[in-house]
């Protein structure tokens, strides 16, 4: 299958601002391959592989998908529900050097996704996915041309079983359907994608009862109620406006809904209270919860050009409507007590639950918004932002409803001065009101929407380009709230947290262009502050906060069967605090999770079957065999990923 991908660079960027097609070059399915796509070492995403010591929950320590910094083409939207791979072709991350050139940068990066578009030819293509512990996904993508330059339709369907390292696992079913109509120089493309997840068993969250770390739990063996299976419905909608009006003045706009159908959730949680796993068992079913999001964006670009200076002119306004249902739920203890990775003999039937009725939190928020971008040739490059935005929040629960609403000056500005034709420096620094996020499934308001937050960061670096290899060098510093759980188990503001740090990135080609080589690394200092940590409730570091992060991906593609390629990734990540709180008795000590360095080995082999062009890709991840949790929040474990096998066919039509 031909898929319109274009490298996530700043030609494709400048594209999206001038509101014109975004993706010119095909690059067939068989030939994906997110580490020779990628510009940098900081988060890229093609189809199902990715690379990158960035995600889009995870930029700098922070969620930039929870912070509200989330894009379609280049075009804000406010994501509740997942958007399934079959309208999204490749998502990447913007920070430091690759938001240099991007309106409106947020302190925590952007999350860039591009969607799928078509042109003039048909086009179909087949995966075939078995991923760890058994799992498996079977795709198929189409694009097909309608009118000749005027009208094609993306479409494509996948079906995949999921399963964990805990034994969970659920089944999942997505579809999309995306139109591209093209009529002289305005393009719009409506969309619509869903993602059905059905017979899910939840995956057993693990919570520490006492200051220790539980041992692990057998592998693949699922010791949560069997009963339980769980229901949502994922789907997002909308569309696209990209036009040229004048030669000068452009459009690009977008409206979207986003919306996460909860039809029957449950949560399965085990108190570990000692070594020996014995733990108290708790269950908590919630009742039938809509959440969603409308929102969108509308940005006029205007571009001049006086001798050597590029100018852009960018005025536009966006805004978001977010409705979120969460409590309501029943809770509960089972009676006894249960061994953790042994299923409990006390809920081997499913309690008659009762309801109450559900909580509502509402969110709006808009921002009018004027920016200028310049570039002055052989010199350097400005970027400047200013923002009103407005804020207005409201959660209504049993005992009252509350309000919150602020009105705050946002802005960005970042500059770019070339030292040489191949080496550029810059600063910049950014003011923004994000998104705390949910909170999480074990506090008192799970899944209650948290309001904004004021963020900044300031930010340097620079970037050099010597042949065939680029490395990027950059220093941050990010200033947030910090909620975590109080002592009621609220999870709410309960300081300031503050990440100082440093990244690099360097990509490569090497041995005639057969090596490349992608290679990334963050370090940073993440401080709690605050009156509860100056009375010993918190510790320095906040949990789930890896101060290290490290990866290198090689590829070496060979003669040998006509393009044999090994592959190899190294991935280290460093410790991490699992409680929020110090231990009792000791100076600002917490309990740790070791780092981790985890190796993965694979082969990417061409094919021919009869006249279809393909690739098989096998792959064993975690080669070592390494252990290790997950604390997304305090005293809240996940078992991580252990070793695993995959084995991936792609096929061209």
């Amino acid at each position: 299958m031909v898929l319109n991908i274009c490298r996530p660079g700043l030609v494709a960027l400048g594209l999206v601002a001038a509101g014109l097609p975004t993706c010119a070059l095909a690059q067939q399915k068989s030939e994906e391959n997110a580490v020779t796509s990628a510009d940098d070492a900081f988060g890229t995403s093609v189809g199902l592989e990715s690379t990158g010591i960035y995600t889009s929950f995870t930029v700098r320590g922070f969620n930039p998908t929870d912070a509200g910094n989330a894009r379609i083409d280049g075009i804000y939207y406010d994501p509740v529900a997942l958007l399934t791979l079959r309208a999204r072709t490749s998502q990447a991350i913007r920070v430091g050097f690759a938001a240099l050139e991007y309106p409106f940068a947020a302190p925590t990066g952007i999350v860039d996704t591009q969607l799928r578009t078509a042109g003039n030819d048909f086009h179909a293509g087949f995966e075939a996915h078995r991923q760890q512990y058994g799992s498996y996904v079977f795709i198929l993508d189409t694009q097909i041309p309608v009118l000749d330059d005027k009208l094609a339709i993306v479409a494509g369907v996948s079906h995949g079983h999921g399963k964990f390292i805990d034994g969970a696992s659920e089944n999942n079913y997505s579809f999309a359907v995306k139109p591209v109509i093209r009529l002289g120089s305005v393009e719009i493309s409506p969309f619509y994608s869903v993602n059905y997840v059905r017979d899910a068993r939840p995956r057993p969250i693990v919570v520490m009862g006492g200051d220790f770390l539980p041992n692990f739990p057998p592998p693949k063996r699922y010791y949560g109620s069997d009963w339980a299976r769980g229901s949502k419905d994922n789907v997002n909608f909308g569309g696209t406006v990209k036009a040229r009006i004048t030669d000068r003045l452009s459009l690009r706009a977008g409206l979207f809904k986003s919306q996460l159908l909860r039809k029957v959730n449950y949560t399965d949680i085990f108190r570990v209270n000692d070594l020996a796993g014995n733990s108290d068992h708790i269950f908590i079913a919630d009742p039938r919860q809509n959440l969603y999001s409308w929102s969108g964006e509308a940005q006029l670009g205007y571009r001049l050009q006086t001798g050597r200076w590029h100018h852009r002119f960018i005025a536009g306004f966006r805004a978001r409507d977010r409705s979120t249902e969460f409590g309501g739920s029943h809770v509960e203890d089972f009676v006894g007590t249960a061994m953790l990775g042994s299923p409990d003999p006390a809920a081997t039937t499913m309690p008659i639950f009762t309801f109450s009725p559900v909580n509502r939190s509402k969110v709006k928020q808009t921002s009018f918004m004027a920016g200028y971008i310049g570039k002055l040739d052989g010199v350097g490059r400005i970027n400047l932002g200013l923002q009103r935005s407005s804020f207005r929040g409201s959660s209504m629960t049993q005992t009252g409803i509350t309000r919150t609403s602020a009105t705050e000056w946002l802005y960005n500005a970042s500059l770019g001065i070339e030292i040489t034709p191949n080496l550029l420096a810059y600063v910049g620094t950014q003011r923004g009101l994000e998104d705390i996020g949910s909170a999480p499934n074990r506090a008192t308001n799970r899944n209650e929407q948290l309001p904004p937050a004021l963020s900044r960061q300031y930010e340097a670096g620079l970037r050099w380009n010597f042949g065939k290899h680029v490395l990027l060098v950059g220093i941050f510093e990010i200033t947030k709230p910090h909620f975590s759980f109080d002592t009621t188990d609220l999870f709410t503001e309960v300081g300031t947290v503050k990440h100082s740090g440093v990244e690099a990135s360097f990509s490569g080609k090497f041995i005639d262009d057969r090596l490349s080589v992608l290679a990334g690394f963050m370090v940073m200092n993440p401080v709690v502050s605050g009156p509860a940590r100056d009375l010993g409730l918190l510790g320095k570091r906040p949990v789930g906060k890896r101060g290290t992060r490290g990866r290198v991906d090689f590829n070496y593609r060979t003669d040998v069967f006509n393009g044999l390629t090994p592959t190899l990734t190294i991935k280290y990540r460093g410790t991490t605090a699992a409680i929020s709180e110090p231990i009792s008795l000791t100076d600002d000590r917490q309990i740790m999770i070791r780092s981790r360095v985890s190796i993965d080995i694979g082969l990417r082999q061409p094919l021919k079957l009869g006249q279809v062009p393909a690739t098989l890709r096998v792959k064993v991840e975690n080669l070592l065999d390494q252990k290790r949790w997950l604390a997304p929040a305090s005293r809240t474990l996940f078992q991580s990923d252990r070793i695993r096998f995959s084995a991936s066919l792609l096929v061209d039509f």
